[in-house]
């Protein structure tokens, strides 16, 4: 549906929390949005995933409530579970860094999830209830997960982006191999100091 947008909105600090927001008419020139869940934790982030399986659309979002925590809707985002037994302080201590989800396009049990050290990487086949994280994904991934991304054509390829760089898993997350070859640059900066004596040099 085009005219439908779900959001997570982040509250601030001192004030209100903020949460899940959906709108019905998205294409209008003024939509309205409705919130349709209130935040349990202020100035907090979340990410969202969505699969579509015939009529049926269900949404996950990943959220750093209480140190990481999962809801789900299966009706479009107008209401959402309470938090999800599987995957909890995904995301601790560093809710507001590392968050990444996706879900299989053909299989709404099917989720992948990534967070800080707590947890870089994981999978559920059972709807959120639950994730297991294979041993070599901790070795093979570098911590801090900002990107999750299941290929619609060939669902067991899944791509994972995070501090140290890209990987690929061609068997659902249960190996990954590493993308960062000598084409592919990318730069995290640690520190950062001035020249003693020339202000201009760094």
């Amino acid at each position: 549906d085009p005219n439908r947008i779900v959001a997570w909105v982040r509250g601030a600090a001192s004030a209100q929390n903020g949460g899940l927001y959906t709108t019905t008419d998205a294409l209008a020139p003024n939509p309205t949005f409705t919130q349709t869940l209130i935040g349990t934790t202020a100035d907090t982030r979340g990410e969202l995933a969505v699969n579509r399986t015939g009529s049926t659309v269900t949404y996950y979002a990943a959220t750093g409530e209480s140190n990481g925590r999962l809801r789900k809707s299966t009706d479009g985002g107008a209401t959402w579970t309470p938090f999800l037994t599987g995957g909890v302080n995904f995301c601790n201590p560093q809710c507001w860094y590392d968050i990444a989800i996706d879900v299989h396009p053909a299989n709404a049990d099917v989720v992948h999830l990534g967070g800080s050290p707590t947890l870089v990487h994981a999978r559920s086949t059972n709807g959120g209830a639950t994730f297991t994280t294979n041993p070599q994904t901790a070795v093979g991934l570098h911590v801090d997960t900002h990107a999750l991304a299941i290929a619609d054509s060939a669902p067991d390829v899944v791509y994972f982006g995070s501090d140290g760089g890209i990987y690929r898993s061609d068997d659902a997350g249960a190996s990954w191999t590493s993308l960062n070859i000598e084409d592919f640059s990318a730069t995290q900066f640690q520190g950062l100091a001035t020249h003693p004596s020339d202000g201009e040099l760094m």
